[in-house]
């Protein structure tokens, strides 16, 4: 991956369907005016806690079928804190954790990690999403699911919870009926899609 310092005025980059395998430290470092980032369907099988410096106002990023396994704790939470929209479907994903701080910024509204290697969704990973409008989780190999983040269903007073799209599950080897745990008094479970998919 190379420097983009000679297009400072770039709002979107797309560099989907090549062969990359890496993002080299301060390849965005001159791209604070990026929007959107598509890098689907590459051969990246690792992130660097630098990978995505210079990102500020990025709104969305698509890393969708690439050989992720896993990423930094501290990633998309401080390299991209406008971040609204995260595609991280078709990846290796086997699990997700945040221990002493969060994954994602406040702002994200839209995660997709569909077809990863997914067994649970910890609390954490959930913690001060009080704007996440959609899940998918399908096609991964969840067993459980915990329940969505206590601080998110008080910021949102459980209005939040209307705003989630149903999680397919059909796919996934999960033998739980009600995806949330019962939470503060609040009983409403997550919507499980027993269908196709919509």
């Amino acid at each position: 991956m190379y420097s983009l310092s000679l297009f400072q005025r770039l709002t979107h980059l797309t560099l989907s369907n090549n062969r990359i395998r890496d993002i080299q430290p301060g390849s965005f470092v001159a791209s604070s005016q990026l929007h959107f980032l598509g890098m689907a369907s590459n051969s990246l099988s690792g992130l660097g806690i630098q990978s995505l410096r210079g990102l500020d106002n990025i709104k969305e990023i698509n890393l969708s079928g690439n050989l992720l396994e896993s990423f930094p704790r501290q990633l998309f939470a401080e390299c991209c804190p406008q971040l609204e929209r995260l595609d991280l479907s078709g990846n290796r994903l086997e699990s997700m954790t945040s221990p002493g701080g969060r994954l994602f910024s406040p702002r994200l509204q839209v995660l997709l990690l569909t077809n990863n290697a997914l067994d649970s969704v910890p609390t954490e990973v959930l913690e001060d999403t009080r704007h996440l409008a959609e899940l998918t989780l399908d096609g991964n190999a969840l067993r459980d699911i915990a329940a969505v983040s206590a601080g998110c269903i008080h910021n949102c007073g459980g209005s939040c919870l209307g705003q989630f799209r149903p999680i397919d599950h059909t796919h996934d080897p999960c033998q739980v009926e009600n995806v949330l745990q019962t939470c503060s008094g609040l009983s409403t479970p997550l919507p499980l899609a027993h269908g196709p998919y919509l």
